[in-house]
């Protein structure tokens, strides 16, 4: 009787053969990789599942950018992101109930339908502050006394 292939077993991480490498090689190079690494986690499917490169965040910054616009926008990302939120739910492990209502949670807000502005609502928003800025120019305006003789002198 042969025994069962588990998942941890010598034989599922051997080295591939000779012809095996030689044609991954080939192909890498026909597809522009070259280094090592991308061959590996090409041959061995369980490389490819790791978290090599992989990043939550990131900014693309100017030359002549501020440090604080850089620090603002990187904080913006981060926040936008939910790497924060997800550092505290992994700190304080939380049960099987209390991440499924997270989740739903979350789904939601994602998939929350926002009413967008129409630019003739924003327009017709923009004319009435202007219309109410005349009117109480107009009102100042006629503030003004009238030329009256005072009868108690």
């Amino acid at each position: 009787m042969s025994s069962p292939l588990h998942c941890c077993s010598p034989q599922r991480y051997r080295t591939p053969p000779a012809t095996a490498r030689a044609s991954a090689s080939a192909s890498t190079r026909a597809i522009g990789i070259d280094n090592d690494s991308s061959v590996k986690s090409i041959l061995y499917h369980a490389l490819s599942l790791s978290n090599i490169l992989h990043f939550n965040v990131q900014i693309v910054v100017g030359e002549d950018e501020l440090e604080d616009r850089i620090i603002n926008h990187f904080k913006k990302e981060v926040l936008k992101a939910g790497v924060l939120q997800e550092c505290k739910h992994r700190r304080f492990s939380e049960n099987k109930d209390d991440k499924i209502k997270r989740k739903a949670r979350e789904a939601s807000r994602r998939n929350r339908k926002r009413k967008p502005q129409s630019r003739a609502w924003v327009q017709n928003k923009h004319d009435s502050e202007k219309k109410k800025k005349d009117d109480v120019d107009d009102d100042i305006d006629d503030l003004e006394l009238p030329r009256v003789d005072i009868p108690y002198t």
